[in-house]
């Protein structure tokens, strides 16, 4: 039980959505001081987007971690393989779609926001790693640890044998 996938991020990426992520709440400051009060209220995804990004860039978290008890997405908590529903691929992506909405709460609040531009859920780029090797060994071992693999459960124990009884007279 000691397997492990971990995509790294890589370090110029996070190094401009931190950028990315200062300008616009700077931007949202401004305007926010200017008198318009409705944006400051993009000031509370911003600054908690914008802090997630700048701590996983400071202390290197990966991307993604995944270990026989879920999705780690380098902040936040872990997301539990029960509550992941199918894994996917895009190009230069793997696409993670939940069994329901709440599960995003789950994660770190910069990947709740792009959650919102995702084809899944939440989209893990994979850099240089080809995308559909890094989706199927996610999706083989969810299959392993949740005990399914397309809705047939693993291991089942077998149907009692049916026959049939007639009624003797």
């Amino acid at each position: 039980m000691n397997e492990e996938i971990i995509i790294r991020r890589d370090r110029y990426d996070s190094a401009i959505m931190v950028l990315v992520s200062a300008l616009a709440v700077g931007v949202t400051a401004l305007v926010a001081h200017a008198g318009n009060h409705a944006v400051a209220l993009l000031e509370l995804i911003g600054l908690p987007a914008l802090f997630s990004t700048t701590r996983a860039l400071v202390a290197n978290q990966p991307h993604l971690r995944a270990n026989y008890q879920g999705l780690w997405f380098g902040g936040g908590r872990l997301v539990p393989w029960r509550d992941v529903e199918m894994i996917g691929v895009r190009p230069c992506a793997v696409a993670i779609y939940f069994r329901s909405r709440k599960s995003l709460l789950r994660l770190p609040p910069a990947k709740v926001v792009r959650s919102i531009f995702s084809v899944g859920d939440v989209d893990v780029s994979c850099g240089t790693l080809s995308a559909a090797m890094l989706a199927a060994q996610i999706d083989n071992m969810r299959s392993r640890y949740v005990g399914s693999i397309d809705g047939v459960t693993v291991d089942a124990a077998r149907l009692p044998v049916a026959r049939v009884v007639s009624k003797d007279e």
